[in-house]
């Protein structure tokens, strides 16, 4: 544990020195350690978006409304619910990569900058630069970049709340901590993500990227399933229940058309049918999208 070592055997174990890195060492370390960022899963392809907006329960009673239509020569009526519900299907993709921009953006917008001493020299880097084996100086308002074990602290607080829950800064010191402990005890170490509060301070990077403890945590997210939120639950009923609403009083009709009205059985369906695309809301899905995007 880096906490339980000495400065010296810090240094040593990350093969730096106190004059930091030198050119050939970031270019060893990079291609050892990678880059300081945190890896993300595969994102869907654009065929992948779009095929998803066919999901939907009441999409799919429209594909199949087209279905019967088509096998009735309704060339006109076919076409008309083709194009609504492809249309249906492309604003929703645009709304998602849209979203997906925006959320891209601020992220890019967010990537703080770190000041580290290579070849003892105050340099200014992307915090994606870093590496193993960097002395970086932070001061109130920095963010850390990489968990590290700290070299000074003066009169250095930190706030970990989104590692340890703990809203209350923590006083960090550069003493050796000798028994094994939690991470909110660990006061000679910074962790990514933490915000300086007061004080100023240098620490060598020890971790960087998935290896830092809040890289820990985005791996085990990677490896939960996906739940839906309430208001997707909420609208996933909501299908399901105009559906089958649907889906009972088209099948009504269907009878009452075939033993009532004696029409035949492609007459009788065209009319449960035309039924069925009048009573769907086929644009549910893209006016929450709409709304909750303009919302946002």
């Amino acid at each position: 544990m880096f906490y339980q070592k000495s400065s010296q055997d810090i240094l040593k174990e990350c093969e730096s020195s106190l004059e930091g890195l030198y050119d050939f060492q970031v270019k060893k370390h990079s291609a050892k350690y990678g880059k300081n960022e945190l890896i993300e899963k595969k994102k869907d392809s654009l065929l992948v978006i779009f095929l998803k907006q066919f999901q939907d329960l009441l999409v799919i009673i429209l594909i199949f409304a087209a279905s019967v239509s088509g096998l009735s020569h309704q060339i006109e009526s076919t076409f008309v619910i083709i194009a609504v519900i492809v249309l249906n299907a492309l604003l929703g993709t645009i709304q998602t990569l849209k979203s997906k921009k925006f959320l891209e953006s601020l992220k890019k917008l967010s990537f703080p900058h770190v000041k580290v001493i290579r070849q003892n020299q105050l340099q200014e880097i992307n915090a994606n630069d870093l590496t193993i084996g960097d002395l970086v100086c932070i001061e109130a308002g920095d963010i850390i970049s990489g968990d590290g074990r700290l070299l000074e602290a003066n009169h250095l607080q930190v706030n970990e709340s989104h590692l340890t829950g703990e809203v209350e800064s923590i006083d960090k010191s550069v003493e050796i901590i000798k028994e094994k402990t939690i991470l909110a005890k660990q006061k000679n170490m910074v962790f990514s993500g933490s915000l300086v509060n007061h004080g100023t301070g240098k620490y060598i990077v020890c971790a960087i990227g998935m290896q830092t403890e809040i890289g820990k945590i985005a791996s085990l997210l990677d490896n939960t399933k996906n739940r839906k939120t309430p208001l997707q639950k909420n609208l996933d009923t909501l299908s399901g229940q105009l559906s089958l609403l649907i889906l009972i009083i088209c099948f009504l009709v269907l009878i009452l058309q075939l033993f009532v009205a004696r029409e035949n059985i492609l007459d009788a369906l065209m009319m449960a049918v035309a039924l069925a695309v009048a009573a769907i809301s086929e644009a549910l899905s893209s006016i929450v999208t709409i709304i909750l995007s303009l919302s946002t």
